[in-house]
């Protein structure tokens, strides 16, 4: 007794100098509380080592300090304190993945004596660790003990590790529901996604919408997208499309490249705010730094129709350069035209060659077009025949309307495909009903003469006129030849002046002559009509 009497007297002595201490920090009188906690913890305080650490890894009383909060905890620790044990790991994982063993071996001890912090933080070390052996059961053990005691965090790893089909689906929603009732984001971002699926509970779509709100509202970005998306689709609420820009906006502003594209549309298209190209190039613009195909497309239908500038030296560069080295085609195609035009930067033939390449080997039309044009230009060297008509065929089975027209005269020519009239005329076919003029001519020159089609005056003169209406003179010259002399048309002089007058007009010697003797079987009525019809004819706009 005589032995622990003053062991008591101590002991007692140091639990009151620790209460001192705490009051003297609750009352904010912080250097004090330091001085006598300090004190304390170096005579063997436990709960004085851990408050110091609190306070130097929190910064409530003094200057955020993590080496020293480190010094604290661990002196906490290995007298078996929990918290600190706790705090410790959680701070070294924290500060350090090399650092994620020595708060395995902190962690370990204080969820045995089933600390819930410390058992959800050691399933976060076991599922997800770098530096140590991860472990999916043990993770899933620990989450689901903490999940039991009522840890929110915990509900939500076990939830979303039982959805496996492999472990318990059932348990998963209890637990992922639970969660979400607690106010994890991610809980209820992927409950709504299973209400709105039907996946383990019954599809309702409401329900779906109601839970991905409540995520959004707490600040997730994904779950902010998907609302915007839900209110733009009337997916699950009413339509409301300035809501849905609301919801992109919030998810566009944290870098969201979704977001940022739906955004970029709803600016483009004056949808739930006013039409706004400036706003729909930045967030297109911002999307397509990322590599959103979509993004690069629409700015492109943005640039074709003058609603966007192009993009002129570093910009165009940042912009381009990182997906198409990613692979990005479209991207690729842009960059070869700023390499090839200079824009802004210096002009490099073969660094615009290189992505012209790489970007018509992918399958991009306007690519393939444009590296054939240069290969048969011989400005990238001597031609080889095969090859720009190869890219030509390619670009033309894509829909491309000029290198349809192109492949249509290496067929009727033979240049680096075997000639083949009949092949010749149905490129011309299909690049005539995209509109591009001069195969229209041919087209009808083809039915005139039978070339590789039969002869079909009518559907010769259909072709000629489409031609014609546009201003192209050859073709104005033949439909007043048919009109003159009545060939597929009803003879017509006054349209064969008209045609023929407009392709004199236009320095075709033939037509001028051809024209004269029209006149000269014209009554003066006849031919005064004429002229007047060509004074103010004027080409169709297509």
């Amino acid at each position: 007794m005589r032995i622990l009497l003053p062991v008591l007297i101590l002991a007692l002595q140091v639990r009151a100098d620790f209460a001192s201490a705490m009051r003297a920090y609750e009352n904010g009188d912080f250097g004090s509380a330091i001085r006598e906690l300090t004190r304390v913890a170096e005579e063997g305080h436990a709960a004085a080592a851990f408050t110091l650490g609190f306070i130097y890894s929190s910064g409530r009383g003094a200057a955020v300090n993590d080496p020293e909060a480190i010094r604290w905890y661990r002196i906490a620790a290995q007298k078996n304190h929990a918290d600190a044990q706790y705090a410790l790991g959680v701070l070294l994982s924290r500060e350090n993945s090399r650092n994620e063993r020595e708060a395995f071996q902190w962690l370990q001890p204080a969820a045995s004596k089933g600390h819930t912090p410390a058992q959800h933080a050691l399933g976060m070390l076991l599922a997800y660790g770098t530096q140590i052996q991860r472990d999916p059961d043990t993770a899933l053990n620990y989450f689901s003990s903490a999940a039991d005691r009522g840890h929110p965090g915990a509900q939500y790893e076990a939830g979303k590790m039982l959805l496996d089909p492999k472990r318990d689906p059932g348990r998963a929603v209890s637990y992922l529901t639970a969660a979400a009732d607690n106010g994890i984001a991610a809980a209820q971002l992927d409950l709504g996604k299973l209400h709105r699926e039907g996946k383990l509970v019954p599809k309702d779509e409401a329900a779906g919408a109601q839970w991905i709100a409540k995520a959004a509202a707490q600040g997730g970005a994904d779950a902010q997208y998907l609302m915007g998306t839900l209110l733009a689709n009337g997916s699950g609420a009413a339509v409301n499309d300035a809501e849905a820009v609301r919801w992109f906006q919030r998810a566009a502003d944290q870098g969201h490249t979704e977001a940022q594209y739906s955004l970029g549309f709803h600016h483009a298209n004056g949808r739930g705010t006013a039409r706004n190209d400036a706003e729909a190039v930045r967030w297109y613009r911002e999307a397509a730094l990322k590599n959103h195909a979509g993004a690069f497309f629409n700015l492109r239908l943005l640039q074709q129709s003058g609603r966007a500038p192009a993009f002129d030296g570093p910009d165009a560069l940042k912009l381009f350069q990182v997906p198409a080295t990613q692979g990005n085609a479209d991207a690729q195609y842009e960059l070869a035209l700023v390499y090839a035009g200079g824009r802004g930067v210096t002009r490099n033939d073969a660094e615009s060659m290189k992505w012209l390449r790489l970007a018509a080997d992918q399958g991009h039309s306007d690519a393939q077009f444009r590296l054939a044009d240069l290969l048969a230009s011989g400005r990238a060297g001597k031609a080889v025949p095969e090859e720009v008509a190869a890219l030509y065929l390619k670009a033309g089975e894509q829909g491309h309307a000029e290198a349809q027209f192109l492949t249509a005269r290496n067929y009727a020519q033979g240049t680096g495909v075997a000639k083949d009239p009949a092949a010749a005329a149905a490129w011309y076919k299909r690049a005539a009903e995209s509109g591009v003029v001069a195969s229209q001519y041919e087209l009808g020159v083809a039915h005139l003469r039978g070339i590789g089609v039969g002869i079909d005056l009518p559907e010769a003169s259909r072709w000629f006129r489409e031609a014609a209406d546009a201003g192209y003179a050859p073709a104005q010259a033949q439909l007043g030849r048919l009109y003159a002399a009545g060939r597929g048309v009803r003879q017509d002089f006054l349209q064969a002046h008209l045609w023929l007058n407009l392709a004199a007009a236009e320095g075709d010697a033939e037509a001028l002559a051809e024209r004269d003797k029209v006149a000269a079987i014209m009554s003066r009525e006849q031919l005064a009509q004429a002229q007047e019809l060509a004074r103010v004819w004027k080409p169709k706009a297509k």
